[in-house]
This record gives structure tokens, sequence and C-alpha cells, in this order.
């Protein structure tokens, strides 16, 4: 008989520079387009809003800052994970054995997002006003595997083995998503995060899905194993 717990609990705190999503939104771009010097006494840390309607051909995908669109993006990914699984062996008898093994695993992970109204996903979805939102999903599954088997030990030119089992696999998922935007110019990520309360819901928000599957499997091997004498 065994038993063993994991936990494991997870922040990643940083925007990244990719985007699953349009170029528009990709951070790299910014950085490497920027022109590496300042004009109009400008400093590294303004923003240049003429330099980005220069840039813009359309879709805002005009240059801005990378410092500053650093500052403008909020993110931070938080995940936790339980594993507890075992195993159990019985000897009924010379012949008879059986063996169980079962495991859990609970995974949860919460994303908050934050754009200020510089950024190309507030220009283009916020009407260049702040947008927060939250999206966590929740996936559980549960396995079990169960054997018995038989093995004729007599000592014999003759030998029988049996193998029956099953198995049973679930897993259960739910996710929800919620995205907010007119946030306040000049509101912090964790005021807007903390206070969702603030901002509008964007339509066909706030979005949930859930799904369920399980899989039972039985399976069944004799074996005969019979020495012929000559």
């Amino acid at each position: 008989m065994g038993f063993n717990v994991r936990y494991a609990n997870q922040a990643i705190t940083g925007a990244g520079t990719s985007d699953g999503g349009a170029s528009t939104y990709n951070m790299l771009r910014h950085t490497i387009k920027y022109r590496p010097f300042v004009l109009n006494n400008l400093s590294p840390n303004d923003l240049d809003e003429a330099y980005y309607d220069e840039t813009n051909a359309g879709n805002a995908l005009g240059i801005i800052n990378p410092i500053q669109l650093s500052n403008a993006q909020y993110s931070k990914k938080l995940s936790s994970l339980t594993n507890l699984n075992g195993y159990a062996n019985y000897t009924f008898s010379p012949k008879f054995s059986f063996r169980s093994t079962a495991g859990i695993n609970f995974n949860n992970q919460t994303y908050h997002t934050f754009f200020d109204y510089i950024t190309s996903k507030a220009r283009t979805q916020g009407a260049s006003m702040p947008m927060a939102g939250v999206l966590t999903n929740n996936v559980y599954n549960l396995s079990n595997s169960n054997v018995l088997t038989y093995t004729n030990s007599r000592k014999s030119n003759h030998r029988v083995d049996v193998l029956l089992g099953n198995e049973l696999y679930n897993v259960k998922a739910k996710s929800t998503d919620i995205q907010l935007k007119n946030f306040p110019v000049g509101i912090t990520p964790d005021k807007a995060l903390n206070q969702l309360n603030i901002g509008t819901i964007i339509p066909t928000y706030p979005q949930s899905g859930s799904y369920e599957s399980r899989i039972v499997s039985f399976l069944q091997e004799p074996t005969m194993r019979i020495k012929i004498s000559s």
C-alpha cells in the first residue's frame, strides 16, 4: 500500500511580448520598431502620440513607446495543482491477488489582465479607455484501475493465468471569463481588478463553459500453457 500527495502553487507576473490574437496586440514589434532617439524635448518615458499617428497604417498598428507600453499592461496568472494518488495490493492466496490504483488531480488557474488607455487593445476595443478582465479555469480528473489476477501455481507441466480488470477515467472542467471596459483613465490595475463594478461589461461577456468526460474500460486476459510430452 502506498500514498502520495503533491501540491504546487505558482504565480506568473508580466504581459510578455507576444499575443495569441492579431499582430496589433504584439508587444515585441514596438520594442523593435520604436525609434532609438527622442525628439521634441520628450524623455524616454514620455508618450509620443504624434509618432503613434505617424506610424499608424490602420488597425491600431501605430508604434508606442515600449517603456510606457510595458507599464500600461498588467498580467498575473495564478495556478495551483493538487495531486493525490495511491495504490493497494492484497494477496488472497498464492493463486489470487488484487491491485487497485487511484489518482485525483485538481488544477485551478486564474488569469488577471489590465490594459491602460494607451495600449492597442484599449484603443481598438475600449474606445481608448482602460480595460480589465478575469479568466478562471478549474479542471478535475479522477483515474482508477483495478486488476484481479489468478495464477495456477501448482508444480505441473500445465499453467493457467487469468487477468481481469477495469479502468475508469473522469474529467470535469469549468471556465468563466469576464471582460470589462470604460474604466476611468488613471485607474491602477489593482483598483480596477478589485473593483470590477467600476467598468462596463463588454457585450457577449461574461462567458462560461463546462464539460465532462467519462471513459470506462474492461479487460480480460486468459493464458494457458500446456506441455505435451513426446
